[in-house]
């Protein structure tokens, strides 16, 4: 019972206590090459919509979301970007459901899409309380766009552009691209046992 010698004289726990956190394994670190193909791809289908006119800055969210979730599920669902892409489908669900609500509410679109992406902030606490990565850094970052977009103080016209966002996913793509090919270059030189 309780904390006793384990192998190696080391302690081990009660069945109840939790251990230290394992290190994640190389199996499950994120799979940055088809991660970059990912990302490049979407790249591409957002910039075609965007030129072809199909494509508002609500509906680009919606895709940068869809293309962030694809990429997610590409590298493994332990381990994505799912908080970006819940702030980033909440901000253009909200704005395109704007026009639909009723009269009463008289929430202007950046409202509506302000609401919608704090919605998509809050959808992250499931995955926080389940210990399930969710991509930290990526949510800041589609959090500062968003703002970037949503608040007049903000000088930022740049964002208000769906090809700035097609952009961005290509950037996303060449930095996965590239880390992918320094990743083998590494494994490569690795000493082998």
């Amino acid at each position: 019972m309780g904390v006793g010698p384990g192998r190696g004289g080391r302690a081990t726990g009660s069945r109840g206590g939790r251990g230290p956190r394992k290190a994640p394994a190389a199996r499950d670190a994120p799979a940055r090459g088809p991660r970059a193909v990912v990302y490049l791809l979407g790249a591409a289908a957002v910039a075609a919509g965007v030129a072809a006119g199909e494509l508002d800055l609500p509906r680009t969210a919606l895709a940068v979301a869809a293309v962030l979730v694809l990429v997610g599920l590409a590298g493994g669902p332990s381990d994505g970007p799912w908080g970006a892409a819940l702030v980033v489908a909440g901000a253009g669900a909200g704005a395109l459901l704007a026009p639909e609500l009723p009269a009463r509410l008289d929430l202007a679109r950046e409202t509506a899409a302000g609401i919608g992406a704090g919605l998509g902030l809050v959808c992250v606490l499931p995955l926080e309380l389940a210990a399930r990565r969710w991509g930290v850094a990526a949510t800041l970052l589609a959090v500062v766009a968003t703002a970037g977009v949503l608040l007049d103080d903000v000088d930022l016209p740049a964002l208000h552009r769906p090809s700035t966002w097609a952009a961005l996913l290509f950037l996303l793509g060449t930095v996965n691209l590239l880390l992918w090919a320094r990743d083998r270059e590494l494994a490569a030189a690795a000493p082998k046992r």
